[in-house]
This record gives structure tokens, C-alpha cells and sequence, in this order.
């Protein structure tokens, strides 16, 4: 993606706005009674080990998540948790509980309840204990903060060049230090806060199991900790998109990860699982930091249908990504990009995405979407079916299989996956009403054969109906 002379302009705005949206959450947080963390020594990392976690990695080796095969949360201590969260939940009024014990605004699952740990005096407590003596040490080992100096990225200068100098000296100035440029160095130096937390209660339907779509979270790193064990519940875990993988842990355990990973949670199919998750940015912004702030006003400068502004945060976001960690940010980019007819730039940002999380079927189906445009169905094809195996919950995959076999005249084929796809996605019209013009196609295919067989089969002269 080209970087023009406005990029240093549009990086001190976004600089500007990350700052002031980063000291309202500490605000917030301290209001709420969370304590940030004290910055980690010099030898902190030298003297670290990860003992007793598991990693999980993708094709490349890069290191997804992390989980421990021993309890961090004691029995009482996951115990008093829930007990505090089910007395609450029992002292709310009928009409209260509908907006803050009785539906998930975080799960997006009318079924499940989840609650805001500031709203738990004694789990907010508890949590801060475990916080301060064992959670905030382990993500500053298994997490080194991105260091905060080094140039934007090796192919970018200029402006951008510029720009990233200026950007070290004020985070060094503020404590940031480093100088490698990459995960693995210096911890950043400023020390943690929770941005949020919420303990989620999913309850088990074999019919609608309670999940979490795919998604990414709002924070730079994710700790997931569970409060029950895993005999009172079937389904459940964690699936990482990048390495098509499932993770559970068991009672009193603890699961991290960046927050900018795409992962979803499993359906529970039956019993009760409680899970208490919290959201953690660092007190000195690094430039994973930077970079999803700035990712998540351009995703909502695109759904207001500001496109130039929504490319100009995603450009920032970029540049603060020195490495290309971010494949979210690199296809929400090149969604930008394809709504402003820029279809080659998009699609090498498409690419550039898949690079980065190869599990992705969003940037498939995008990609497909573009050739068949261009009347590539052969591979507009091949891309939705790529899409449609990573990304079976989605109804947007399966109806694109079923148009592209359309366009290549290949009805029966057409009418058979989209018949299937409307099965699985019964409320969803569009893919009902492709497999009925499938249907009426091969209709009428079939009587033209029909008629073409009667013609042959008929003697010269006659008009090949009968007598």
C-alpha cells in the first residue's frame, strides 16, 4: 500500500486520538477499582519461564495463545466467584435483568448472562490479587510489549520515516524504551491495566448452543479463566482462527492471548460454564496498541460509509503494524480499498492477510467476489469453496458456491448445494430464493433436452407431436 505526504498528518492525528482514548480508559478503570501494575524489572525476562503453559502456533511458528496445565484460581477462590455472580443475578428485578444480568451484550447469545467484574466487589478483589501476584507478571513474560522505536517498516520512507523517529523519542521519553522493533525484547516498561472484565455464564442448548461468533477483541491481550470444571459442561473451549485449533482448560486455569488474534467460542451443548475473561492494555501504548485503535474507527468510518476516512485510519494502523502482525487490519483494509474501486490494491492487501491467518475465509470470499466480477468463475469458484470450509457458519460462502456453479452452468450441482446450504441457513432468503431459481433453471435445461430428444427422435417433416 502506497503511503502518500499526508501519512504524517494522518499519524499525529491518530497519535493524538490513541492518547486521549487511552488516558479516558485508565480513568475508567480506576473508577471501576482496578490498580495497574508496576513496571517489571530490567532482568524480568531473563528471569521468567513459562513452565507449565502450552503454546499454541500457527504455520509459521508464531506463538498464538498460551494456557496453563495448572490452576491459577484456587477451588474457593472460582467457587465464591459464581457464588457472587448467582446472588446478584437473583436479586435483580424481572425487568433489570434484561438489561444487565439475564442477556449477554458480550456473548451476543440471548441465552447466555454475563456481568461486569466491577459490578462483583469480592471477584474484582480476587481478581486483583491474582492480578498483581501472578497474572500481570505472566503476561509481561509470555507478552513482551512491541518495542516502540525502529522505523515504520522496512519499505516505507519518507514521511513515514519521519513520523516513526518522533514517535520513539516521545515513547521513550515516557518511559517505553527498546529497540528491537519486535515481540521478544524489552517489556515496554509502563506495566498493565484491565480495560474490562466480565464473568460469562454460557447455559448449554443442544439446539442453539451458546458460542461467540469469530472475532477479535478490543484490547491488546485477552485472559480467559475458568471457573468450573469441564465434567459440568459438554461443548465449550476456544477456536483459534489462525491455527484452526481448539483449546480448553481446566478449573482455575488461564488462557491468554493478543487480543488482535481472531478466535470464537465453542458452542455448549449442555450443563453450565462460567468463565471470567479480562481485557488488558498497557500503561505505555506500544504500537499493537496504536494499531488496533486505529483499526477499530476505521472499521466504523466504513459502516458509516466515509470511505477516504475509514482507508486513512486503516493506513495509520499500518504503519503503527510495522510487521504485518495484524491480518485483521490488513483485510479490513482492503475492504476499504474494494468499496473505493481500488480492486488490485485490495486484493494484494487481501493476500497480504491470508499470509498472515491462512484460516480466514473472509478474504477468500472477497477475492472470489472479484473475479467473478471479472468473469474468472473458475476461480471465483475455487475461492468460495475455500471460504465456505473455513467459515461454515457463515451464509455468505455458501450462497457465493451456489451462484458461481450457477454462472457456470452447472445447475444440478447448483441446485443441490444451495438446497443444503438453505437447510442449514433456513432464515437466510437470499440462499432461498438462489436454490429456487436453481431449480426453475434446471427445469427448464431438462425440457429443452426433452424437446431436443423429440425433435431428433421425430421423422423428417413432422413437428414432432403426436397424432
Amino acid at each position: 500500500l502506497d503511503l502518500d505526504l499526508d501519512l504524517d498528518l494522518d499519524l499525529e492525528a491518530a497519535l493524538r486520538q490513541n492518547e486521549a482514548e487511552h488516558a479516558a480508559e485508565q480513568t475508567l478503570a480506576a473508577s471501576h477499582g482496578f490498580r495497574a501494575s508496576q513496571p517489571p524489572s530490567p532482568d524480568f525476562l531473563q528471569r521468567f519461564s513459562d513452565d507449565g503453559f502450552s503454546h499454541v502456533t500457527d504455520a509459521q511458528g508464531r506463538r498464538l495463545a498460551a494456557f496453563s496445565s495448572h490452576p491459577i484460581l484456587s477451588d474457593e477462590e472460582c467457587a465464591a466467584m459464581i457464588d457472587e455472580f448467582e446472588s446478584r443475578r437473583e436479586r435483580l428485578s424481572t425487568e433489570e435483568q434484561k438489561d444487565d444480568g439475564g442477556k449477554s451484550s458480550f456473548t451476543l447469545t440471548d441465552a447466555n448472562n454475563d456481568m461486569h467484574v466491577h459490578e462483583l466487589p469480592r471477584t474484582r478483589a480476587l481478581l486483583q490479587s491474582r492480578l498483581e501476584s501472578k497474572l500481570f507478571p505472566i503476561l509481561e513474560g509470555l507478552w513482551p510489549a512491541s518495542a516502540p522505536t525502529g522505523g515504520v517498516s522496512g519499505e516505507r520512507r519518507g514521511d513515514a520515516d519521519r513520523f516513526a523517529n518522533r514517535f520513539a523519542n516521545r515513547d521513550a521519553n515516557r518511559g517505553g524504551g527498546g529497540d528491537d522493533g519486535g515481540h521478544g525484547g524489552t517489556t515496554g516498561g509502563g506495566g498493565m491495566f484491565v480495560y474490562d472484565s466480565l464473568l460469562i455464564k454460557y447455559l448449554g442448548d443442544p439446539v442453539k448452543p451458546a458460542h461467540q461468533p469469530t472475532h477479535a477483541d478490543n484490547s491488546v491481550l485477552s485472559i480467559n479463566l475458568a471457573l468450573n470444571s469441564q465434567d459440568e459442561y459438554e461443548g465449550g473451549g476456544t477456536w483459534f482462527e489462525p491455527a484452526d485449533r481448539v483449546v480448553k482448560i481446566g478449573k482455575g486455569a488461564v488462557m491468554t492471548h493478543p487480543s488482535s488474534v481472531r478466535h470464537a467460542g465453542q458452542g455448549v451443548t449442555r450443563g453450565v460454564r462460567y468463565v471470567l475473561v479480562v481485557f488488558v492494555n498497557r500503561v505505555v501504548q506500544d504500537r499493537a496498541d496504536h494499531a488496533r485503535r486505529c483499526k477499530r474507527r476505521g472499521v466504523d468510518a466504513r459502516r458509516r460509509g466515509e470511505l477516504e476516512a475509514a482507508q486513512g485510519h486503516y493506513r495509520a494502523g499500518m504503519a503503527f503494524d510495522h510487521e504485518g502482525e495484524d491480518a485483521d487490519l490488513l483485510h479490513n483494509a482492503g475492504v476499504a480499498m474494494w468499496n473505493m474501486g481500488r480492486t488490485d490494491e485490495a486484493k494484494g492487501l487481501f493476500w497480504r492477510a491470508l499470509e498472515r491467518n491462512p484460516h480466514d475465509g473472509r478474504p477468500h470470499n472477497n477475492l472470489g467476489v472479484i473475479d467473478l466480477e471479472a468473469g474468472s468463475l473458475e476461480a471465483a469458484l475455487a475461492n468460495f469453496e475455500v471460504a465456505k470450509r473455513l467459515a461454515p457458519g457463515d451464509p455468505g460462502p455458501a450462497l457465493n458456491v451456489g451462484v458461481a456453479l450457477l454462472r457456470l452452468e452447472r445447475d444440478r450441482e447448483a441446485e443441490a448445494t444451495l438446497r443444503a446450504s438453505a437447510v442449514k441457513f433456513p432464515d437466510n432468503e437470499a440462499i432461498a430464493q438462489a436454490a429456487d431459481l436453481a431449480s426453475q433453471l434446471l427445469v427448464e435445461a431438462e425440457a429443452k433436452v426433452a424437446e431436443a430428444e423429440g425433435a431428433v427422435a421425430s421423422p423428417p417433416g413432422s413437428d414432432g407431436m403426436g397424432s
